[in-house]
């Protein structure tokens, strides 16, 4: 900005000077008309001199227009850049003032980023110091029925109540069979004698190296051999329960004992038995829940497989 002020100061300066000596000629050229003489005059040496001083000062007069025009114009021209120049200026403060406040919105997301990263590394944390297997099976009892997530594994009616839905036992069944699995993974076991498939209310085992097709049911349908294929599985998880119990350290065993042929634990039948032997099958169910408490708790203590 500096440049173009002292251009303009020289150029309104030339302009003062330019009008002086127009004003001084201006006042000769009308000094010369008050004097002029006759034209007959005009034709002696002298007149011709001084018509020859009268064209000479036309000339400069003419030349000194010139150079009013040309500092008119550099005036105009140095106006023309000064106006560019301020609006150069306005668009330079209004793109520092739009990159301030993107520099404000940016410094927001980055802190409004670094307090989402450390809640998530605080949820993290807070997920690395709970245990699934704890978390998500709850094993418990509920009067003669034992209890996993909330749903009772057995079949009996209570006094003044219903007995148990077959919807209900099938998602208990589920949740069990689930358990086993969960426990030999825990552990790091590959189970040698048959293999759990978890499908929660319609969960299936198969023996070891055998496909789906081959697969006993661990859920009750209602069919005419329903109550078969429900013992063949009950048999095929009880198989697994002592095979974990196995894997444990030495010395570890069960609080209910499985018999041989896996259709007894703790003295009851595992199998299951419409009637009167109903709640014997009750009582069995709740101690196979209580014995794969304990392996889950074992469990809970060991490190988990690299």
């Amino acid at each position: 900005m500096a440049p173009a002020i002292a251009s303009r100061e020289r150029l309104q300066q030339q302009l003062v000077n330019t009008q002086r000596v127009l004003t001084a000629l201006a006042r000769d050229d009308a000094t010369t008309d008050a004097l002029r003489v006759p034209i007959r005059a005009a034709q002696s040496p002298r007149g011709a001199g001084a018509e020859a001083g009268r064209e000479s000062r036309a000339g400069r007069l003419a030349g000194l227009r010139r150079r009013l025009e040309e500092a008119r114009a550099r005036r105009a021209d140095a106006a023309g850049r000064r106006s560019r120049s301020e609006g150069a200026v306005v668009e330079l403060r209004r793109a520092v003032s739009a990159a301030e406040r993107r520099v404000v919105r940016c410094r927001q997301r980055a802190l409004a980023w670094r307090q989402e990263a450390f809640e998530s590394r605080c949820a993290m944390e807070e997920l690395r110091q709970r245990d699934l297997l704890d978390d998500a099976f709850r094993v418990d009892y509920q009067g003669p029925f034992g209890t996993i997530n909330g749903c009772r594994l057995g079949r009996i009616a209570r006094v003044g109540q219903a007995a148990v839905s077959w919807a209900e036992f099938n998602a208990a069944l589920g949740h069990t069979a689930l358990l086993v699995a969960t426990v030999a993974k825990r552990l790091g076991v590959v189970l040698r004698s048959h293999r759990v498939i978890p499908m929660g209310s319609f969960t299936r085992i198969c023996p070891h190296g055998g496909n789906e097709s081959s697969a006993m049911k661990l859920h009750y349908d209602e069919h005419m051999l329903g109550q078969v294929r429900l013992n063949f599985g009950l048999r095929a998880l009880a198989a697994c329960v002592v095979e974990l119990q196995q894997h444990a350290a030495p010395g570890f065993t069960l609080p209910y004992r499985v018999a041989a042929g896996f259709d007894s634990i703790g003295g009851s039948s595992l199998l299951m038995q419409m009637g009167s032997r109903e709640v014997e099958w009750n009582e069995a169910l709740r101690n196979l829940l209580a014995s794969l408490k304990w392996l889950q708790a074992w469990a809970l203590t060991q490190p988990e497989p690299s």
